[in-house]
């Protein structure tokens, strides 16, 4: 197995209530080139500029559960993705998620409109359980 070096951090801790040092769920694990998203709770796509990530360019975006203090920012990450000017995205961008995690998508869909789930560079979405996907230079596990 090869060790390599990763940077976590976390941009929410996860919580419904947020004070001056708490905030909902996000959490960005950044390793060779890759940056990975998991939860995005209200505020994450600010969040994410503070700390200089471009969110064009988020290997995957995943969630543990869809409790809105771990999704809510999901609309507007996809909606940025939808109207920035500099589209710089070319492959799908994988979402992993809960059972259900495409129905709940699909769902959100039918309140924001299409445009959330029709993206020019397509969504990978996935409903995981004890499930493993590859990717090119990672995995991810579930279990």
């Amino acid at each position: 197995m090869k060790l390599i070096e990763a940077t976590v951090t976390i941009l929410g801790s996860g919580t419904c209530t947020p004070t001056k040092a708490r905030g909902p769920s996000g959490i960005v694990v950044q390793f060779d080139e890759h940056a990975i998203l998991l939860d995005s709770g209200s505020g994450t796509l600010t969040k994410l500029t503070q700390i200089g990530i471009d969110f064009q360019k988020l290997s995957a975006l995943c969630y543990t559960h869809t409790h809105p203090d771990h999704v809510i920012d999901v609309v507007p990450i996809l909606q940025a993705f939808k109207v920035s000017r500099t589209r710089v995205r070319s492959v799908p961008l994988p979402l992993l998620g809960p059972n259900g995690f495409a129905s709940f998508l699909t769902q959100l869909a039918d309140v924001f409109g299409a445009w959330l789930v029709d993206q020019e560079f397509g969504l990978d979405i996935h409903d995981m359980k004890r499930d493993e996907i590859v990717f090119p230079g990672y995995r991810i596990l579930t279990l």
